[in-house]
């Protein structure tokens, strides 16, 4: 693949990744972007990618947010990985980068902060997000919606990866720590609403 065009090569990532966490068969998402088997293999593989005027209409096909994948000011991670992806991805990236780049590796604990509380928000747990200079982030649930006040903090542990635990205001634990991804998030949900105010 030329190395200068860089969309090409993050629309293979992209496909990389989204056919890996579906468990897809290449020759399905060919039939989805309508181009030849041999041809999105080679896309899968890294080895050639589609010319960048093709890249708009294979998102569209796919049901991908184009402009949210590409848009130079939305390159980081943490929005494709929102729109495309999920924590799955965002934990293996992470273990990658620990053994390489531990600081970067750090960066991807704030992004993974940030999904996990977009993900409460959106589950109807209100709160706010408070980002620590050691990269440590935590949710403090509005308190409103429980008594005592709940904390989440997410944090990583070693080579477990990036996590979060739930507990009161007074340092007692409601949850203990789990790994990031829908279905440990969905426990949190359901303890911290069988902890609301009633009404």
């Amino acid at each position: 693949m030329k190395k200068a065009d860089p969309a090409s090569r993050q629309f293979c990532e992209v496909l990389k990744d989204y056919i890996k966490r579906n468990g897809m068969p290449v020759t399905h998402a060919a039939e989805i972007m309508r181009r030849p088997a041999h041809t999105v293999r080679k896309w899968y593989k890294g080895t050639h990618g589609p010319h960048k005027k093709e890249i708009p209409v294979l998102c569209a096909r796919m049901g991908w947010n184009y402009k949210a994948i590409f848009s130079q000011a939305s390159r980081a991670d943490v929005f494709f990985e929102q729109q495309v992806i999920g924590f799955e991805v965002l934990q293996h990236r992470y273990l990658e980068l620990k053994l390489k780049n531990p600081f970067a590796a750090l960066s991807l604990l704030i992004q993974a902060g940030a999904l996990a509380f977009v993900y409460f928000l959106e589950s109807g747990i209100e709160g706010k997000l408070v980002v620590e200079s050691n990269f440590v982030s935590r949710m403090v649930v509005s308190p409103a919606v429980c008594e005592p006040g709940i904390v989440i903090p997410f944090e990583a542990r070693g080579y477990s990866g990036l996590g979060f635990y739930v507990m009161d205001v007074h340092g007692n634990l409601l949850t203990e720590w789990r790994t990031l991804g829908n279905a440990h998030l969905d426990m949190a949900v359901l303890v911290i609403k069988s902890l609301r105010k009633p009404s």
